[in-house]
């Protein structure tokens, strides 16, 4: 049998490094995040930084090297979307935190664990449920791009999650912890609780179905 990506690993490890971090509202500053991971050794660099005039014209988003227990991260930022270089950084500090093999740069495995631990600390499950739990609509509104400073597609991929894949609800996520204690003060001061408001994220997207036949 193939061996098939590690889900729980990956949301698991992506909230372990979000619940250590000094990050109390968002968007979270990645540098500051990925820096302050007192168990790796990470630099960040932009692709004009390193001086290799072949990297402008190659497509490739970033990509990570380990030197001598150093790891160096560096990103295309000849790409102008911001949202898509956070979830770069992202992604490339999931390969570390995983200990991934990273000589293979096309394994199957690798790239999905690293895109899940990306979207689950740049975009947190917990902080989407609670959003929608505030009366919040995550569906239709441009909430997540602006509250994430991830791109469109990102973003789109992550509500699509939401409504193909319920079994995801909640599965490895600390709800309590992310949402009510860390993100506590700023979800009250930017996202209050809507009077008479309490939604369900299915129960939502069941809606937007209904809606849909009507379209």
């Amino acid at each position: 049998m193939p061996k098939l990506p590690d889900y729980k690993k990956a949301i698991e490890a992506a909230e372990i490094i979000l619940l250590s971090s000094n990050q109390f509202e968002l968007p979270l500053n990645l540098v500051k995040l990925i820096s302050g991971i007192k168990t790796i050794n990470v630099h960040i660099s932009r692709f004009s930084e390193t001086g290799v005039e072949g990297l402008k014209t190659i497509k490739t988003s970033g990509f990570v090297k380990e030197v001598n227990g150093i790891y160096f991260i560096a990103y295309n930022d000849w790409i102008e979307n911001v949202g898509h270089n956070r979830f770069t950084l992202c992604h490339e500090l999931g390969h570390i935190v995983l200990k991934h093999d990273l000589s293979k740069t096309d394994d199957w495995v690798q790239e999905t664990e690293a895109n899940i631990f990306a979207t689950e600390l740049l975009m947190p499950e917990a902080i989407i449920q609670e959003l929608v739990n505030r009366g919040y609509s995550i569906v239709n509104e441009n909430t997540l791009e602006e509250l994430f400073n991830a791109s469109h597609t990102a973003c789109q991929i992550r509500i699509d999650e939401f409504r193909n894949l319920p079994e995801w609800h909640g599965r490895y996520t600390d709800h309590e912890t992310i949402a009510n204690v860390q993100f506590k003060s700023y979800l009250d001061s930017s996202f209050p609780y809507k009077k008479n408001k309490y939604y369900d994220i299915d129960d939502e997207i069941e809606e937007e179905r209904e809606r849909d036949k009507w379209r």
